[in-house]
């Protein structure tokens, strides 16, 4: 995955408290930048285990709940 997509999600992780505001940001920055499940998989796949990737982990986990 692009980094500046990466940084992007970093970004808003760290200005947004908000855990459902958090999300909602992220679905539209992986919907606008058209990654899909599998490289989002791959990508969350390979991060290190942190407050950033444990909330990344409900869009991991539920991606048919957000993306369909």
């Amino acid at each position: 995955m692009d980094i500046t997509i990466v940084k992007e999600m970093q970004n808003l992780h760290k200005s947004t408290p908000d855990i459902d505001d958090f999300l909602d940001g992220v679905v539209n920055i992986l919907r606008e930048a058209n990654i899909s499940d599998e490289i989002f998989a791959s990508w969350y796949e390979n991060i290190a285990d942190d407050s950033f990737s444990n909330d990344l982990a409900r869009v991991y986990d539920d991606w048919d709940f957000y993306f369909d």
